[in-house]
């Protein structure tokens, strides 16, 4: 089993009697948006940006972002049974890591605070925001930069941490799903259980007048999913399919505020970013030697003790050059921060 394909070419994972690889696409494909390299920002990529209440950020002029961090997921795996069989399938990305994944978030982060200047806000210095009480307190809550997370390394700025509900598995391990505690927005409006940093975020918001602005990003290398239902399940087959997919995740990216004034809200980005397929230098089966004992062990002890049913499990590996997969982060990172803007700025 071996393929070496465009970054962009599914590949799936179907297990009856045989094993079989085929380019089916995935079914979130067509809603995702594609990014184009190299423009300032991709037409319309605003639209992917939903909130409920764009009204509480109205007359918004001063912001300050204590709190930004992205989350580079570097491994993805499903798995599905069906019966007597079972079929996973994992992915990982290589070539790249904390250091160049620093430099990115460190550039988004700068970028940011660019684009909200020449949009005509006025974005809190460094030194005034690090300087206040409140910095302090909320920067304790949080983890370093480079932290593990549970698929992946979540980063922040140089000289900030990563806060809670600032990693994909934080939000998870919170009981609300995808969005954990994000969700919290919708229904409650003070700070205390809205934001993380609780009053510390208000004493900011109120001690520097100005807008706090919260922003998490999770950054896709892959879509890996299992096929299910009742035909699925009447077929006699396990099916997990997956892509090599660089993208900014749905639901898991958002930027939130809190206003001197205690309004909050939550602007989600809904539909998946794609960057361009030369993000990646190459996808490839990559199942080791270990894996593929185990996959036939597993085979004679079944046949040996006459249990029928197969068994199978598939390692697929990205690869990506540092320097391309820095542009085009960067560039991507940065049509986001400008879709974010134009909303903030329509919404002011």
């Amino acid at each position: 089993m071996r393929i070496n394909t465009p970054a962009a070419i599914p590949t799936s994972f179907a297990l009856a009697t045989l094993l079989s690889f085929s380019a089916v696409a995935q079914a979130d494909e067509k809603e995702a948006f594609a990014l184009e390299p190299g423009a300032p920002m991709t037409t319309d990529a605003d639209s992917t940006l939903h909130w409920d209440k764009p009204e509480q950020f109205k007359g918004v002029t001063r912001v300050v972002l204590p709190e930004y961090s992205i989350e580079f997921l570097t491994d993805n795996s499903a798995s599905a049974v069906n019966g007597n069989v079972s079929v996973a399938m994992r992915w990982q990305l290589v070539g790249v890591g904390p250091t160049e994944f620093q430099t990115i978030t460190d550039a988004a982060y700068s970028n940011l605070q660019q684009a909200l200047t020449a949009a005509g806000f006025e974005v809190v210095s460094a030194e005034t925001m690090q300087a206040h009480p409140a910095y302090s307190k909320m920067q304790a809550q949080g983890k370093p930069s480079g932290t593990a997370t549970d698929s992946g390394i979540s980063m922040a700025p140089s000289g900030m941490v990563v806060m809670p509900l600032g990693t994909i598995s934080q939000r998870e391990d919170s009981g609300a799903g995808v969005l954990g505690g994000l969700k919290a927005l919708k229904t409650i409006g003070t700070v205390a259980s809205a934001i993380s940093g609780g009053f510390d975020t208000n004493e900011m918001a109120l001690g520097l007048d100005a807008t706090v602005l919260q922003l998490h990003i999770a950054v896709e290398f892959s879509t890996v999913g299992a096929k299910r239902g009742f035909l699925q399940k009447m077929s006699g087959e396990a099916e997990v399919s997956g892509t090599a997919k660089p993208s900014i995740a749905a639901g898991s990216t958002s930027l939130r505020f809190f206003t001197p004034a205690q309004k909050a809200e939550q602007l989600l980005l809904a539909q998946p970013l794609l960057l361009p397929t030369d993000t990646f230098t190459s996808t490839e089966e990559a199942t080791s030697a270990a894996t593929r004992a185990g996959n036939v062990a597993g085979a004679l002890l079944r046949f040996g003790a006459g249990i029928s049913g197969s068994s199978e499990v598939a390692e697929y590996v990205v690869t990506a050059e540092p320097e391309q997969y820095k542009l085009r982060m960067i560039d991507g990172l940065s049509q986001l921060n400008a879709a974010i803007v134009a909303k903030l700025v329509e919404a002011r």
